[in-house]
């Protein structure tokens, strides 16, 4: 049957994301999810020894050092013979300090499965360093490919900017490394393959990585989708204001390329501290984020959700090249916008009226439940007049479920709730919209950080007669919301990203950090880009009419 797709790990913070992600698929082939077509994102192999494996298609890219404890090449497949040294000469032996296995790895590695515990998150939250500190999953031997031009953690050669990512690109010859070596195999095996999902760091030089592997991945694969993800971090308090003013130009060249080579383009930053610190509606059940190993399991809940369509067995299923038409139907509209409502705040109380509680949308068009993950707003603006939009509900019904039956006060039906779900999306969504329910919660397996407060039960209700004094729980599952959007909103991205390259042609000193290199950019080249970004801009609509979602104030955290 095919639709099969090859993923793309590009840059630390997007294998931060990508780990979760891999995981969270182990974690349904575990419990045998049968709403999951597996083989969508998974191929079968042999090791050398003939026995049958498992493994994700999928190709990751990082920086030398980044592994941590993990091998290059997968333990599945190492060779059963040792190399016969022949040499007879003096030989001296330099070997670095191991990287330490922290309690879960251990545990991984541990002949006796009983004495897992059912959660890391707190282990993992104070000792993760790098991604592979809470891998799960054995990879296909072609799957890692580090860039030994640059060190992980290297002060002195720091991998910094879009310009050098596309020099590396070249220098490693990746066209090959990547492309042939790597996708095209993966390709050639798939019988009929929707396309590509990328994650990319889109802040540092991994943007120019991305933007270089895009234009290949068009090139050769034109009739494929290109989904791509661009991962940022949310915390730049700690950075200083030129390093900002980098990653803020990198960001801009990734919106212009991504433009142009992706099919669909949805950048992705995590609340900031600073949200955490005003208690909303989308916040008022999590606990904040104090580190890259929580706030990319958070992202990772929300990629891995409104992707399940992709992979669907069942009629539900759209395919990435469908999602792509029905967000950038004229090709030119390539950025769309995400938010997500993590947890769906679902009642302890069972009734109907409950799910009006849990869909109300303001006069203004918020959805206060939701964060939105690309606009970085404390709300999903429902803008009737927008272009188009997707929506994914999981695991309403399967969490209502578990409310304590109270006489006289029925659960909600399966039909009830997707009843409200027609009813939110019709009174409130453009009318080129499409909606997705996903019966399966997102589970919450060992490595998944702790997200909540103490008012999410195990099943993932809400309880609000739960105090910080009540016995802790452990969280199993939980429903959430997430929306696609394309809108007027979208333009704000473009217009930000224009200022920021056309003031850095006007003389800043950032622009000489550009200027050196294969392929460097000058000043023309920042003001031609900027023009082309305002151009695009204007391909989203008009901004009058959409109120405070078009303003720029007080929503926007940094």
């Amino acid at each position: 049957m095919g639709r099969e797709i090859v993923t793309l790990q590009l840059g630390h913070l997007a294998s931060f994301v990508g780990t979760h992600f891999w995981n969270t698929q182990a974690a349904y082939l575990e419990s045998q999810e049968n709403e999951l077509d597996h083989d969508v994102l998974y191929r079968t192999g042999e090791t050398r020894k003939g026995e049958k494996t498992y493994t994700p298609r999928l190709v990751i890219c990082d920086l030398k050092g980044s592994l941590g404890s993990l091998k290059p090449t997968s333990e599945l497949y190492e060779a059963a013979d040792q190399q016969v040294n022949t040499w007879r000469g003096k030989v001296e032996t330099f070997e670095s300090d191991r990287h330490a296995k922290n309690a879960f790895l251990q545990a991984l590695d541990a002949e006796d499965a009983s004495t897992a515990k059912p959660s890391y998150a707190s282990d993992l939250s104070s000792s993760v360093q790098v991604w592979s500190d809470f891998n799960s999953i054995y990879y296909h031997p072609h799957t890692i490919f580090e860039l030994t031009t640059h060190v992980h953690g290297d002060e002195h050669n720091r991998f910094l900017l879009y310009s050098r990512g596309r020099d590396v690109y070249d220098e490693l010859a990746m066209v090959d490394h990547l492309l042939d070596d790597r996708i095209r195999p993966f390709m050639e095996e798939s019988d009929n393959p929707q396309g590509f999902q990328v994650l990319a760091d889109t802040f540092d030089g991994f943007a120019g990585v991305n933007a270089a592997m895009m234009e290949a991945l068009q090139e050769e694969y034109p009739k494929k989708a290109r989904v791509v993800f661009g991962i940022s971090p949310p915390d730049r308090s700690h950075m200083s204001r030129e390093h900002q003013m980098l990653q803020d130009v990198n960001q801009a060249l990734s919106l212009h390329c991504m433009s142009e080579a992706a099919s669909l383009y949805i950048p992705l930053r995590a609340p900031p501290p600073a949200a955490f610190g005003m208690q909303a509606p989308w916040n008022r059940r999590l606990r904040a984020q104090a580190n890259m190993y929580e706030w990319s399991g958070y992202l990772a809940s929300g990629i891995d959700s409104v992707t399940m369509p992709f992979r669907l067995r069942n009629d539900a299923r759209l395919d990435m090249h469908d999602l792509s038409v029905l967000l950038n139907p004229r090709a030119s509209t390539a950025t769309a916008a995400m938010a997500m409502a993590l947890p769906l705040p679902l009642p302890v109380d069972a009734g109907v009226g409950s799910l009006d509680k849990i869909f109300h949308v303001a006069r203004d068009g918020r959805f206060d439940a939701a964060w939105d993950l690309t606009l970085q707003t404390p709300y999903d603006m429902m803008d009737r007049n927008a272009t188009s939009a997707f929506g994914l509900f999981r695991g309403i019904s399967s969490v209502l479920e578990t409310q304590p039956i109270i006489p006289g006060e029925p659960r909600c039906t399966p039909t009830q709730v997707k009843d409200a779900i027609n009813m939110f999306m019709r009174n409130n969504g453009p009318m080129m919209s499409h909606s997705s329910v996903i019966n399966a919660p997102f589970p919450v397996h060992a490595s998944f950080p702790s997200l909540f407060d103490h008012t999410v039960t195990p099943s993932g209700l809400v309880d609000d007669t739960r105090t910080k004094e009540s016995p802790s729980v452990l969280v199993s599952q939980f429903a959430l919301y997430v929306r696609l959007h394309s809108s007027p909103a979208i333009r704000k991205l473009y217009d930000s990203a224009a200022t920021t390259l056309s003031s850095t042609a006007r003389g800043s000193w950032v622009l000489n950090d550009f200027s050196e290199g294969q392929s460097a950019l000058d000043r023309s080249d920042f003001v031609a880009i900027a023009e082309t970004l305002r151009e695009y801009s204007e391909g989203y609509g008009d901004v009058h009419g959409l109120g405070s979602n078009s303003n720029d104030g007080d929503d926007n955290m940094d």
